[in-house]
């Protein structure tokens, strides 16, 4: 690693052409830095190539001295070094000869700077690398932190939530959808070591203490973090010896934690006697256990139920393939499971039932009351002729209980079922990396109510064509004055062939049921079949963001990928935000794509940086609005239809940008930016924002 100082205080041009002579004339002699060359006139002549060490710059606070070199190996010294591309913050500069980036920031942000590094081979090497410089502003922050997690301590498998919406910032009226908040769970051999957005859940499969930090910005460039530590309890000392109880058909208890109580049996509810607080119950796998009538889970935990033995053919979410199987026999029953109290967790089991009509039950996992810190993991199930996985808020309320709080739902396969994939309602809920096929007779997930939810990295197939993906309602205001609210749907898969493939707001018109602060970002949304909107969204501040949206319709009048508007007698929404969503189409069989069907809106929505575009689309394909409300005003900027944005490669689905986009920096200034793309990049890398969901230059 090399830092040269220069040798003659000339000019960058100069300095290369002197020593570029200097080095045609005396091969053998030393360069700046030390460094010795035999170099000829060919510019490498047994150098090294040029490379950039530099693999990112320090932050640093605004008023304060800042230095940071640029450290090279190779070539033929000295270097020159310039910005190729964007600009240094105000306030710092670079040393030309030796990297040196040094002076004190004058105003915080975040900036996108592309150095380049020239040596003095004939012909010259260059190298270039691109760098992000984080200035902060510490002593005029107005980012006021506040971060909650729950539980800090338990048994493995444990599932935390974590809350910053609390979190505040001065000039912010909507610091739940304008801030960038970013996770890392500290947990590198998990399937989700990261996250970002106001609330996440993370569950810790390995027992340790785990250093979660969490960092928040706003749009000044203005950072403030935190950690929260979690304790994950190792569990076969939490249910050492006969605290924890093997099953096995046959007899065979190979894999069986050493001292643990053993039981030969095929009766799941037979085994389930077994059942306490403090209580593991592990199942062999490759065994099939039968179940005949209704069993109960309940206590105040910790309990277990799960699976023991080795795994073979793990899928993509770590399901094996000969986990055990609970198996249902006998007339049609409502569930395998019915669930009380907290601190539960089942996980590793595949629920199966007949298909016949006459013996098929209607469901799998069943909470029958009030229930607090359940896990599902990596369940599978399959032919329910009901719902198989379902917290019913009806029953909630039925019973004037507290509602279902602290559910998770993690990466499980939930096979195709004669209702919804999901029915729930409940506080603090998580829904993350699970597959939910095909539900041809109504909605894949259904929430009846929700607060404080995040749906992430899940894959949704098929609804009825008369249904949605994602329901989401409330309870009746006039009876409960709550909102659903503060609901994160980010990185999923959607396959939508249904009318409206997501759904927010009322079940009808003649309901007011109320829904407000949702983020639906950096999904995917494949569109077939019937699609008409692809999100209905009769909700207060609904954030639309950094989604890619691909287009399979085999024709029709228009589609739309967002709805604005009241649907019956809930009041009208406000502050609708649709800003950096692509949409592609590779034949584009539909007239008319518009970003928005706007209705009845209290405020202006916003649509901003949107980017449309098909080879193959006619000319007035592409609109802005849809106005289905005389009237209705709007602001929109910044939007990129119809002209060739030179995706990087469609059929591969990177919507990326190449070099020389005319998408790029084509973007709007505020009222909104997104803090980052699809990809978690920092916007703008350049002048303005690129249109589209991605960040590319």
């Amino acid at each position: 690693m090399r830092h040269p100082s220069p040798l003659f205080p000339c000019s960058g041009k100069a300095r290369i052409s002197l020593f570029a002579l200097l080095a045609f004339l005396l091969p053998s002699c030393s360069g700046g830095g030390g460094s010795s060359s035999s170099s000829s006139n060919t510019g490498k002549g047994g150098e090294k190539d040029l490379k950039i060490l530099t693999e990112s710059l320090p932050s640093g606070e605004k008023g304060k001295p800042y230095q940071a070199f640029i450290e090279v190996t190779g070539g033929l010294p000295p270097y020159v070094y310039s910005i190729a591309e964007g600009v240094l913050p105000p306030g710092l500069n670079i040393d030309n000869s030796n990297g040196l980036i040094s002076g004190k920031p004058e105003s915080a942000g975040r900036f996108s700077v592309k150095t380049a590094v020239v040596d003095a081979s004939i012909p010259a090497q260059k190298a270039s690398k691109t760098y992000e410089i984080l200035v902060m502003d510490v002593g005029a922050s107005t980012l006021k932190l506040n971060v909650k997690a729950g539980p800090t301590k338990g048994v493995a498998p444990l599932s935390v939530f974590f809350d910053a919406t609390g979190t505040t910032s001065r000039e912010l009226s909507k610091p739940f959808h304008h801030l960038l908040y970013e996770w890392d769970f500290a947990d590198p051999g998990s399937r989700r070591p990261k996250a970002t957005g106001p609330m996440a859940v993370h569950v810790f499969e390995k027992p340790g203490t785990y250093k979660v930090a969490i960092s928040v910005e706003n749009p000044k460039g203005e950072v403030v973090k935190s950690t929260q530590q979690i304790t994950v309890e190792d569990p076969d000392k939490v249910f050492a010896g006969a605290n924890t109880i093997c099953f096995s058909n046959n007899g065979d208890f190979t894999g069986a934690p050493s001292g643990a109580k053993k039981v030969k049996t095929n009766d799941f509810r037979f085994a389930m006697t077994f059942v306490g607080n403090g209580k593991r119950l592990l199942f062999k796998r490759g065994d099939t256990y039968q179940v005949s009538d209704i069993c109960s889970l309940k206590g105040s935990g910790p309990c277990i139920l799960g699976a023991y033995g080795k795994g073979n053919s793990p899928d993509e979410r770590g399901i094996f393939a000969n986990n055990p199987v609970i198996r249902t026999v006998g007339g049609k029953k409502e569930r395998i499971f019915d669930l009380y109290g907290s601190d539960l967790r089942i996980m590793d089991l595949d629920f199966v039932t007949d298909s016949s009509s006459q013996t098929a039950w209607t469901g799998a996992v069943n909470g029958a009351r009030k229930i607090t810190r359940i896990l599902l993991l990596r369940l599978k199930t399959g032919n329910f002729q009901g719902v198989p996985l379902a917290f019913a808020d009806d029953v909630i309320q039925y019973f004037k209980d507290e509602p279902f709080d602290r559910i998770t739902l993690a990466d499980c396969h939930v096979g195709t079922p004669g209702v919804n994939s999901v029915y729930m309602g409940g506080t603090r809920i998580g829904i993350l990396g699970n597959l939910f096929e095909n539900s041809p007779s109504s909605h894949v997930v259904r929430l009846t109510f929700l607060q404080k939810g995040v749906i992430e990295g899940n894959v949704f197939h098929h609804s009825n064509p008369h249904r949605h993906l994602i329901k989401l309602h409330s309870r009746e205001y006039s009876k409960y004055p709550l909102y659903s609210e503060k609901i994160l749907i980010s990185g999923n898969e959607f396959h939508g062939n249904s009318d409206w493939p997501i759904a927010l707001g009322p079940q009808n018109a003649g309901k007011d049921e109320r829904v407000r602060d949702v983020i639906i970002e950096k999904n995917t949304f494949f569109l077939e079949s019937t699609v008409q909107v692809v999100v209905f969204g009769a909700a207060g501040d609904l954030t639309m963001r950094n989604n890619v949206f691909v287009d399979g319709l085999p024709g029709g009048w228009s589609v739309s990928l967002v709805s604005l508007g009241r649907r019956g007698i809930e009041p009208p929404p406000w502050g609708g935000e649709i800003y950096n969503n692509t949409f592609f189409s590779k034949k584009c069989a539909v007239s008319r794509v518009f970003i928005a069907d706007l209705g009845e809106n209290q405020t202006e929505p916003v649509i901003f940086n949107n980017l449309l575009y098909s080879p193959t689309a006619k000319s007035g394909t592409f609109h802005t609005v849809n106005l289905l409300k005389q009237g209705q005003t709007y602001k929109a900027s910044g939007n990129f239809m119809g002209k060739d944005p030179l995706f990087t490669d469609p059929s591969r689905l990177d919507f990326s940008l190449k070099t020389g986009s005319p998408a790029v920096d084509y973007g709007a200034a505020p009222p909104v930016t997104a803090l980052e793309d699809i990809r978690g990049r920092h916007r703008p890398m350049g002048a303005a924002p690129d249109a589209g969901a991605f960040e590319s230059h």
